[in-house]
């Protein structure tokens, strides 16, 4: 759950960073661009844990689709604990949502190593 939750607090962020961009105004539409980017991620330094690091990669992608925006995330991390052992915890989601507002879905699924731990489908209309 707390891996799902900071994706989704990632997604949020990421549209907050939009909205409150300069020239943007309460009640305004904000242009959306489609785009894709790559983010490595390494956790250097880590006290009273077990985790000794973490890296990995995440990819984030929105694409403008002729009806809808489709936005796909994938992130896979690997966290070493004080043992040697190694964790390796994927989650992947996309969403689509038509661009008149009225249907939406996605598609929400995480593993850990090989093991699906968690999946999560919806769909809807407004």
């Amino acid at each position: 759950m707390g891996k799902l939750l900071a994706n989704l607090c990632l997604l949020a962020a990421t549209f907050l960073v939009a909205s409150t961009s300069p020239g943007y105004e309460a009640g305004t539409a904000v242009p959306l661009a489609a785009h894709r980017a790559l983010y490595l991620m390494i956790l250097g330094n880590v006290e009273n844990s077990g985790t000794t690091s973490a890296s990995g990669a995440m990819e984030y992608e929105v694409i403008d689709g002729c009806v809808g925006w489709a936005v796909q995330q994938r992130m896979d991390v690997t966290t070493p604990d004080r043992d040697g052992a190694e964790t390796r915890a994927v989650s992947d989601y996309s969403t689509w949502e038509s661009k008149d507002g009225h249907e939406f879905r996605f598609h929400i699924a995480q593993t850990d190593g090989d093991k699906i731990v968690r999946q999560l489908h919806a769909k809807g209309c407004a």
